[in-house]
C-alpha cells in the first residue's frame, strides 16, 4: 500500500520502507517515511510528531512547545525540567505559595514527619531516636514515647560501666502525673539525663508520664545517677508522685543475679515471696499504698506461710505465682518477658530519702534471700534484714531512717 509523507509529500510504498503514523488533531491518521520520522519525533503527552528543532528532550522524551507549557514544571531549586506526574516531582506549599521541586532538590530540602507524613523543611525537623518529626509530633512524641517502649540498646550503668549477669542491676520505673506541661517537663529531664532514661506514657495516669531508668547498679543509682536533679525538674513542672495518687514506684532487679543457676534463682524468687507473705502488715507500711491501690495494682498472693517446711513446699508457690497476672506485689509475669522480677508494691515518691530507702529495701531483700536458708528467711523480719546489710557492707542509711520514720521499727517519731 502506497502513502503520502505529511511533511516532505513523497510517496512511499509501506512494503518497501519503514514508515511511522500518527493522528492529526482533526482525527486523521498520518504518515511519515522513515527519513522524516527521524527528524519529527513523537511529542510524549500528544503523539504528534514535531520538528525536532521545536521539541524540549526530558529524559529521553520528547514535548512540543504546547504539552511542555501545559504538563511540565520547572524546579524551584535547580531549573530542571520535570514532567507533571513524575515520580521525580515534589508539590510544596511553603508561606501559601506553591512550588515545585525535582527529587534531589526535595531531599536536600526537605523530609517527611516520621510520625505524621507532612512535608517539613530539613531546617525546622527535630532529630529524636533516628528518626525526624515536626514541631508538633516531636512535642507529642519525640519526648514521651509510646507505652511499653525499650531502647534497642539498653546501658548497663554501674562501675564497671559494661553487662555482667552477676551484678544486681535495678531498672526504676517512676510515675509522675498532674503537672502543668508534661511535654516541656519531660524534655527538661531529657536534655540532662537522656543516656541514663527514657520516658513513656501510661494508661493508669491523668496527664503526666513514666520516668524509666536504664538498669543500674544500687551504688550507681545512689551515687551517681543523678535523681534528685529529676526529682526538681518534676517538681518544678508542678508534677507529683506520691500526693497524686495515681503513681507508683517499681524497681526491676535481674534474675540472672539471683543465682548460680535457674534452681537457685527460681528459689531465691521464691524466698522473696515467702519474706512478704510473712511480713506483709509491715510491706504495707512500708509501701505508703492504700487498700484500693493495692487491690487495683499489687494484689497480695495471700499464701500460707505454715505450709512451707522444704524447699519443694517453696518452689509449688513460686510455680503458682508465675500463673498470676502482673498486678501483685511482685510481678512475675516479666521473667519470661524481660528477665526481670519487679518489685512494684510501692507508691510513687519525688522525696530522695524514701527513693532511696525503696532500692536498698529491693537491694537488701533480694541478696538476704539469696544468701540465706528457707528457715532464716520463714523467721526474717525487716530488723533482720537491717543487720544483714550491715554484715555485708550494704548501703542501709536511708533504709534504717525510713523504718524508723514508718515505725516498722523502733525509733520514729514522723511521717514520710
Amino acid at each position: 500500500m502506497k502513502f503520502k509523507c505529511a511533511v516532505c509529500n513523497r510517496v512511499f510504498d509501506d512494503d518497501t520502507e519503514e514508515c511511522a503514523y500518527f493522528t492529526d488533531p482533526d482525527g486523521r491518521q498520518q504518515y511519515l517515511c522513515k527519513d522524516c520520522s527521524l527528524q519529527y519525533p513523537y511529542c510524549r503527552d500528544c503523539g504528534i510528531p514535531e520538528p525536532l528543532t521545536q521539541l524540549t528532550e526530558i529524559e529521553g522524551d520528547y514535548y512540543c512547545p504546547r504539552c511542555l507549557q501545559e504538563h511540565v514544571v520547572e524546579c524551584a531549586g535547580c531549573g530542571v525540567l520535570v514532567p507533571v506526574g513524575s515520580s521525580d516531582l515534589y508539590c510544596i506549599e511553603e508561606r501559601e505559595n506553591l512550588q515545585y521541586l525535582c527529587g534531589d532538590c526535595f531531599s536536600e530540602r526537605y523530609t517527611c514527619c516520621a510520625e505524621c507524613g507532612e512535608v517539613i523543611p530539613i531546617a525546622e525537623a527535630h532529630w529524636h531516636r533516628s528518626a525526624l518529626y515536626c514541631s508538633d509530633c516531636y512535642r507529642e512524641y519525640g519526648t514521651i514515647e509510646r507505652y511499653h517502649y525499650v531502647p534497642d540498646d539498653l546501658h548497663y550503668l554501674s562501675k564497671a560501666n559494661q553487662y555482667y549477669p552477676q551484678i544486681p542491676y535495678m531498672g526504676i520505673e517512676l510515675e509522675v502525673d498532674g503537672g502543668d506541661d508534661r511535654h516541656e517537663t519531660a524534655g527538661k529531664i531529657l536534655s540532662q539525663y537522656d543516656y541514663r532514661l527514657w520516658i513513656t506514657r501510661d494508661g493508669s495516669l491523668d496527664c503526666g508520664f513514666e520516668i524509666i531508668s536504664h538498669p543500674a547498679s544500687l551504688y550507681f543509682h545512689l551515687s551517681q545517677f543523678g535523681w534528685q536533679g529529676v526529682f526538681d525538674a518534676a517538681k518544678a513542672g508542678s508534677f507529683k508522685s506520691h500526693d497524686a495518687g495515681t503513681c507508683g514506684l517499681h524497681v526491676h532487679m535481674n534474675y540472672a543475679a539471683l543465682g548460680r543457676n535457674n534452681y537457685e534463682r527460681d528459689l531465691t524468687v521464691a524466698k522473696i515471696l515467702l519474706f512478704y507473705e510473712n511480713n506483709w502488715p509491715d510491706i504495707v507500711k512500708f509501701s505508703r499504698r492504700t487498700s484500693s491501690q493495692l487491690e487495683r495494682f499489687c494484689r497480695r498472693y495471700g499464701y500460707n506461710c505454715d505450709d512451707v517446711a522444704i524447699e519443694d513446699d517453696a518452689m509449688d508457690i513460686l510455680e503458682h505465682a508465675k500463673r498470676q497476672s502482673r498486678y501483685h506485689a511482685v510481678n512475675l509475669q516479666c521473667l519470661e518477658e524481660n528477665g526481670t522480677v519487679e518489685f512494684r508494691i510501692f507508691r510513687g515518691t519525688l522525696v530522695w530519702q524514701t527513693f532511696a530507702a525503696t532500692l536498698q529495701f529491693c537491694y537488701i531483700l533480694a541478696m538476704f534471700a539469696r544468701k540465706s536458708s528457707l528457715t532464716d528467711v520463714l523467721n526474717a523480719d525487716f530488723s533482720t534484714l537491717l543487720e544483714f546489710a550491715r554484715l555485708n557492707k550494704i548501703p542501709y542509711g536511708e533504709f534504717e531512717g525510713y523504718l524508723r520514720v514508718r515505725k516498722i521499727i523502733e525509733g520514729g517519731d514522723s511521717n514520710v
